[in-house]
């Protein structure tokens, strides 16, 4: 038997509705609402999207709108508010998702914030103070929701198919459930059969037309019962009922008393502001109503204490140390990037390189210009014979073996003598990227180019290493892009066909391609169909991204590759989770062309394409690249964060240290917080046990190594490109919560008697030489001493601990200041 209550009864224009639930609800449902449950009593079993929990006395679960979800049990009381988040001006992403279950875990502290605020909810609201208070409490509450639980959708999340069909019957029944609709009329609508729209609906919902039909009209006929003195006939008519008798049958089917009876022993108040109280006898409510004393302790409630509250929480639950874990690859260690192939040959960029093998290991360098002018391949007599030179070329061959990279061969640019238009330059670079005057003459230059690859290097490397050709050519046609896409697609084909002429079994990926995200991909998509078309289909994806803001309203600002766009903040993502949804739309677009397996590198990535964006040289870049990695960790073959170095020469190299470049070093080698979490990213073990909002979790058979970040998104003004208080030697004022995080890390099963832990940490006080600059006076001109100074000021700092594992626990708490990234090391002896 199954029993809901209307606990309290909201005036039609709150997006809130709080009910009791006891005993079971068996059917499976859904709604658009997104719905936290509170265990007053008992315990429960709750299956969300075929997760099965076991909620027990005070633990609270948040169920995301249109998940599917079951509670049943015996002699339980459970707490549900409904929120209708669309319904509030709150300003989030309409597609926020939430991971909020204290199942298992259910007295950890970082869940008391939540049950404070929905015990003074219940308590405001029932005790009939005013509606203002009730809004503000609930937008504290979604607030509270956005800083501490908000997590990726998961992909079906993302994919319209599933339920697209269903929703859109959900949608007809909730603006007609007044009309007495009938199957056969609704099927009609479709144009489905009535046998087919009822075991459709019953497969998607878990119900049947009718219970989801009646429960629709009960809920607005049992709202008006309770809010009108409307008579019981008028409201059964009124709400797609034929007649009161039909209503009195579905009313006593779910609650077990007929409508008058409920109507009498509700209580309520008539008037639209009217709330249903609370039964002083329930004991049911010690379990909420003892979160209310500590907010009692201040003035009224509290609130303004508490909704400043400036700490978030995170918890790992507890992690099981015996458990297999899924192995992982560390893709993000595939690739790096370096500007162009001239800069392999300066001395500081060999160093850097050098570094950042020795502490990190990449497997492969992407970089441009392989064949540009710089390199001196290309040159042709008076009478237009071509002659060739790849001394340049081998000099960075032999570089990039001997420091154990192997080269991303991106086969451009065009060489000026070889260019259709040898005026068509980018920038600093001078980069031609025009087509070629003669495709014959290209594709002589392409196949000696491989011949002397493999002449040199041997067949085995060679076909070790990966090609492709041309760099964004479904960009503008002022940077990389050609006028005639056909002219590129032919262009492409011969280049592929050079090149598999001379290694057939070489890997030869698409051009890198900037995929913008919630844009047509039809350039994309018109160069697979011509691979296919034309026996030349590419051996793997190669994508570009860029966390720009990339939409209509800014149109005009990335028309072009130019020093204007480069030299200044771009808009940027409001989204934090814009990455995530990036990877997951490219997933959905293989699934659609039916190549699942496809490989997909991400050949370059960054916060943005401005080389003069302030943020660049914070912690926040360093706490957004964990984030983002670990969020998405081995989904792609390789991330190629671009750059390494700030010595890019993309544009003039200023004389400001910290000018806001994209590389990971400066241009005097002097590592930023973001290189130093590749560092510590690539000192993970090879089996993840846990992950989630904030923590990342691997083990080998010795040694724990966790990554916990403190992660806040910039402002929304910082993200339209206006800097406002944002200064040289202020930048984190991009920021406006900056609170702080506590995570606790609890761990079981541990074969071992004790810990030395060591944690390694990238903060504003220790591994940030942007923030050790800004201590030392933020000079513009710095002294050879000062420059020494910033090298050893760049390192993370350490903190060495040893702690007692007993009964195979131990459990590890850490403070993170805002931007703040950890590694934590714990070597079990």
């Amino acid at each position: 038997m199954n029993s809901i209550q209307n606990l309290i009864t909201f005036p039609k224009d709150l997006p809130i509705n709080i009910q009791i639930y006891k005993n079971d609800i068996p059917t499976v449902h859904w709604h658009p609402s997104t719905e936290l449950l509170f265990v007053l009593s008992g315990s429960a079993s709750i299956v969300i999207d075929d997760k099965k929990y076991t909620a027990k006395n005070e633990d609270i679960v948040l169920i995301n709108p249109d998940a599917n979800h079951v509670i049943y049990g015996d002699q339980y009381e459970i707490l549900s508010l409904s929120i209708q988040l669309n319904h509030l001006k709150f300003n989030q992403q309409d597609d926020s998702y939430f991971d909020l279950n204290s199942c298992d875990d259910t007295y950890n502290s970082r869940y008391n914030y939540t049950r404070q605020l929905v015990a003074h909810l219940v308590k405001v609201s029932s005790s009939g103070e005013n509606r203002y208070m009730t809004l503000s409490l609930l937008y504290a509450l979604v607030s509270h929701f956005m800083d501490n639980f908000l997590t990726n959708a998961p992909l079906r999340f993302n994919n319209p198919e599933k339920k697209n069909r269903i929703q859109e019957i959900i949608c007809y029944v909730d603006e007609h459930y007044k009309e007495n609709i009938q199957l056969s009329n609704m099927a009609d609508y479709f144009s489905i059969t009535p046998s087919y729209l009822s075991t459709f609906f019953k497969k998607e919902t878990g119900t049947t037309f009718l219970q989801y039909y009646n429960e629709r009209r009960l809920t607005s006929a049992v709202n008006e019962m309770l809010t009108t003195n409307d008579p019981l006939e008028q409201i059964a008519l009124g709400n797609g009922f034929s007649d009161y008798r039909s209503f009195t049958k579905a009313f006593k089917e779910k609650y077990h008393m007929l409508p008058s009876q409920y109507r009498r022993t509700s209580q309520h108040d008539a008037s639209d502001s009217s709330i249903q109280s609370i039964q002083d006898d329930s004991k049911s409510f010690d379990s909420l109503s003892k979160y209310l004393s500590p907010l009692q302790a201040t003035n009224n409630f509290g609130l303004s204490q508490q909704i400043r509250y400036n700490n978030l929480h995170f918890d790992s639950g507890t992690v099981d140390f015996s458990q297999d874990g899924l192995p992982l690859s560390h893709k993000f260690k595939t690739m790096c990037t370096v500007g162009s192939a001239k800069q392999f040959l300066y001395s500081e960029v060999q160093e850097m390189v050098r570094r950042s093998q020795s502490e990190i290991g990449f497997s492969y360098v992407k970089f441009h210009g392989i064949l540009s002018d710089e390199m001196m391949v290309y040159t042709e007599d008076k009478t237009g014979n071509p002659s060739y030179s790849f001394t340049l070329v081998d000099k960075v061959i032999d570089f990039l073996l001997s420091v154990g990279l192997k080269p991303f061969m991106q086969i451009s640019f065009m060489p000026i003598a070889l260019a259709a238009d040898p005026k068509k330059m980018i920038d600093m670079w001078h980069f031609n990227t025009s087509p070629p005057k003669d495709l014959i003459k290209w594709i002589d230059l392409v196949e000696a180019f491989v011949i002397h690859l493999v002449v040199e290097y041997g067949i085995n490397k060679v076909t070790s290493w990966l090609f492709c050709v041309w760099n964004e050519p479904d960009g503008s046609t002022e940077s990389f892009g050609w006028e005639s896409q056909n002219e590129f697609f032919d262009f492409y084909r011969a280049t592929y066909k050079a090149v598999k002429k001379i290694c057939p079994d070489v890997k030869f990926g698409t051009p890198s391609l900037l995929l913008q995200p919630n844009s047509d991909q039809r350039w994309a998509l018109d160069l697979f169909h011509y691979g296919l078309a034309n026996d030349c289909s590419a051996d793997f994806l190669n994508i570009h991204y860029y966390d720009n803001d990339f939409s209509s309203q800014h149109a005009n600002f990335f028309e072009s590759f130019t020093l204007d766009n480069l030299a200044k903040p771009c808009p940027m993502n409001e989204d934090p989770f814009a990455f995530n949804k990036f990877i997951n739309a490219i997933k959905q677009d293989q699934r659609q062309l039916d190549i699942d397996d496809f490989p997909i590198y991400l050949t370059e990535w960054n916060l943005t394409v401005s080389q003069r964006d302030l943020i660049n040289d914070t912690c926040f870049k360093s706490c957004y690249l964990a984030k983002n990695l670990l969020e998405n960790y081995d989904r792609l073959e390789s991330y190629g964060y671009w750059v390494l170095t700030d010595f890019i020469e993309e544009m003039p190299i200023p004389k400001d240290l910290f000018h806001g470049g994209l590389g990971l070093f400066t241009y005097n080698g002097i590592p930023k917080a973001h290189y130093n979490v590749f560092k510590l990213i690539s000192q993970l073990q090879d089996t993840l046990i846990a992950k989630g909002n904030g923590y990342f979790i691997t083990k080998s058979n010795k040694k724990i190594s966790a990554i916990v970040y403190n992660y806040e998104h910039f402002s929304k003004l910082f993200a339209t490109g206006i800097l406002f208080d944002v200064s040289t030697d202020n930048r984190y004022a991009a920021f406006s919560e900056k609170k702080q995080a506590k995570f606790h890390l609890n761990f079981n099963n541990l074969p071992y008697k004790g810990a030395v832990v060591k944690d390694h940490i990238i903060s504003q006080d220790a591994g940030s030489s942007y923030d050790a600059w800004v201590r030392i006076g933020a000079r513009p001109s710095l002294r050879k001493e000062d420059i020494t100074t910033l090298r050893q000021l760049s390192y993370p700092g350490i903190e060495l601990g040893y702690h007692t594992i007993e009964d195979g626990i131990l459990e590890l708490s850490r403070t993170l200041a805002p931007l703040e990234v950890r590694l934590i090391e714990i070597d079990l002896v």
